[in-house]
């Protein structure tokens, strides 16, 4: 089931510059959770194969990426947060571009491994998308949560709609 919400939200990265601004956050506000939830029923692995994504191409896409998601928010992708809610105790500014383009690129490197078919490719991705889940991606998705939560029920009306 993670592999198919992951291909979901995918695909709706890649067309969101087909969108409302609306229409993307909507998406995301079901998508977002899904992937959190179904990415810690994952089975614990133990990682067989340590193949990464290059440094570069990694900064690479995500500039790319991020600029992209940036436009298509427009005066909605900055937000406030709490980075450590549980220690830090002043607000700094954040990006919805940013938390969606890193919880992208996570997932799609795996996603590209697992649909090898090949069982150490599947292994790591599985492995990968585990970690992710409980560490940096699992912290932009939560932190994206709730400024999307807040903007497609509290201030977008219905014009956006």
């Amino acid at each position: 089931m993670f592999a198919t919400v992951t291909k979901k939200y995918i695909s709706l990265i890649d067309k969101v510059e087909d969108m409302t601004t609306y229409d993307f956050l909507s998406k995301c506000a079901i998508l977002l959770p899904q992937i959190y939830y179904f990415g810690q029923l994952l089975p614990d692995v133990e990682l067989l194969d340590k193949n990464k994504m290059d440094e570069a191409s990694y900064v690479e896409w995500y500039a790319l990426l991020s600029k992209k998601i940036a436009k298509s928010l427009g005066e909605h992708n900055v937000y406030m947060e709490v980075f450590d809610p549980v220690q830090d105790k002043e607000a700094i500014q954040a990006s919805l571009a940013d938390d969606l383009s890193e919880i992208y690129l996570e997932l799609k490197q795996s996603l590209t491994n697992y649909e090898t078919g090949d069982s150490l490719k599947i292994n790591s991705a599985i492995w990968n998308w585990k970690f992710g889940i409980l560490g940096h991606c699992g912290n932009h998705i939560v932190s994206a949560l709730r400024p999307i939560h807040r903007l497609v029920f509290d201030y977008m009306n219905s014009e956006y709609k």
